[in-house]
């Protein structure tokens, strides 16, 4: 066999003409080249692929299933679970989790997500942080 017909196009073209595919029929992938490059670099399909990497890698990484994440977020009034902002400050909202045990926590903006990881989710290293933060806001105040 030296050519195929393409899945997406359904023109036959040589075997050249298709990726390596040990897992297609004949060794070659059912899209030609031409249509496997028009069909990824597309904005749609970038864009698709971008929520369903984000979606896969927060449900391993926090265990929050895309159905979970919108209910909790819908709960929190699409809101930052800490600060109350209404806008991620990045591409997506966060799904917090603690890292000991996985349980899920809230959604919660960058600044906040970021805030709490510096802190490696050290309640007494936070504490002492208001601690340092309220004497010098008595300080200026008395300045």
């Amino acid at each position: 066999m030296t050519s195929r017909k393409c899945y997406t196009c359904k023109e036959e073209k040589p075997l050249e003409e298709f990726y390596r595919s040990k897992n297609e029929k004949y060794g070659r992938h059912g899209r030609c080249t031409t249509c496997v490059k028009t069909r990824y670099l597309s904005d749609s399909a970038k864009e698709s692929k971008k929520a369903y990497n984000r979606a896969r890698s927060r449900k391993s990484g926090t265990g929050f299933t895309p159905e979970e994440f919108e209910q909790k977020l819908e709960e929190q009034n699409n809101r930052c679970a800490i600060c109350g902002t209404d806008k991620p400050t990045s591409i997506n909202w966060h799904a917090d989790h603690c890292h000991e045990t996985k349980t899920k926590r809230g959604i919660l903006c960058q600044k906040c997500n970021m805030g709490i990881g510096l802190f490696n989710d050290n309640t007494e290293l936070m504490e002492k942080a208001i601690m340092y933060l309220n004497q010098y806001k008595t300080n200026e105040v008395a300045s």
